[in-house]
């Protein structure tokens, strides 16, 4: 039986890359990881949290991502703001959006800004469903 190392452990901490063990944001991953086309992506890994914690909340606006998709129409997470009254985390609408995305089951068309006060506008991407053609 081997003995586990520290890299074997550092792999397994929140915040390290799962392949070389290197905090993500300090200490160089892009330059030391062979994983370097797979960059460590902590925001990534904090709606991966948020969606599970709320599954329900994510069905809901996955329904209505569906729904544009198959409508043909051009969306951003702005257009799904209406659903803060159905769910308990709206987080989960840009989480969810981006989830497609990473997906490619949704390709960006261009960006806009952000209608959420606290964000100051800054821009987010609008998208279509994949296969489909932008207006």
């Amino acid at each position: 039986m081997m003995t586990p190392t520290l890299l074997d452990f550092l792999r397994t901490l929140p915040g390290r890359c799962h392949e070389c063990g290197h905090h993500a944001e300090v200490q160089g991953h892009e330059r030391s990881c062979s994983k370097a086309s797979e960059p460590f992506d902590r925001a990534t890994e904090g709606m991966a949290r948020t969606v599970a914690a709320h599954p329900d909340d994510a069905a809901i606006v996955d329904k209505a991502i569906e729904s544009a998709c198959r409508a043909g129409i051009e969306f951003s997470a702005n257009d799904f703001r209406h659903l803060t009254d159905q769910i308990s985390e709206p987080n989960v609408i840009g989480a969810r959006v981006r989830a497609w995305a990473a997906a490619k089951k949704i390709v960006n068309v261009g960006y806009e800004p952000s209608n959420l006060p606290g964000t100051h506008a800054h821009r987010i991407g609008r998208y279509i469903a994949a296969g489909k053609k932008a207006a």
